[in-house]
């Protein structure tokens, strides 16, 4: 399971190219693995001097897998 978080400044910026964005983000992925997303206000996180900050043009994304054990 892929979780895909974009935030809607990226969606202003790319206006009608966001579509191209998902497309080559699924293929990214592997073959048949399903994609899930939504838009958000942003996300914070460290930037580069280390102290946390709101990012508010990014995406992410975020990979599950069940491993079956033998």
């Amino acid at each position: 399971l892929n979780i895909a978080v974009s935030c809607v400044g990226r969606r202003l910026v790319l206006g009608q190219r966001v579509d191209e964005e998902i497309e080559a983000t699924v293929e990214a992925l592997e073959e048949g693995a399903d994609l899930v997303g939504f838009y958000s206000y942003g996300e914070i996180a460290p930037g580069t001097d280390g102290i946390a900050g709101l990012h508010n043009q990014t995406m992410t994304v975020t990979s599950l897998r069940e491993v079956v054990a033998s």
